[in-house]
């Protein structure tokens, strides 16, 4: 039988929309101080198109990967301590959502 109820997948769904609509209130932000940009281009020196902006997490994307390179021994210990251990795998959303957001914002930071 399964033990959740309707209250754990509705909480989910409202994370889910609060974090689409953070990503799409950040971009509206950004596409607006892009376009600020672009009006004041003589005195400033940020990028003044979406495109620039768009190479600049490439560039970054592409610096993770040798920044985040332990990562990897990380989860081959993880599996091998999973796999002689008994664990339960029963999470706390909240907790987890929390997580990714906080991994995802250092792999970037």
């Amino acid at each position: 039988p399964n033990s959740y109820t309707y209250q754990v997948y509705e909480d989910m769904t409202m994370q889910f929309i609060v974090w689409m609509g953070t990503c799409c209130l950040f971009f509206f932000l950004l596409w607006v101080f892009t376009n600020m940009c672009k009006a004041f281009q003589r005195c400033l020196v940020f990028p003044n198109e979406m495109k620039w902006w768009g190479r600049l997490v490439i560039s970054f994307d592409n610096l993770t990967y040798w920044v985040w390179f332990w990562t990897s021994f990380f989860w081959i210990g993880f599996n091998v301590y999973l796999a002689t251990t008994s664990a339960t795998f029963h999470f706390n959303n909240l907790g987890m959502m929390s997580f990714m957001l906080a991994a995802t914002f250092l792999n970037y930071a």
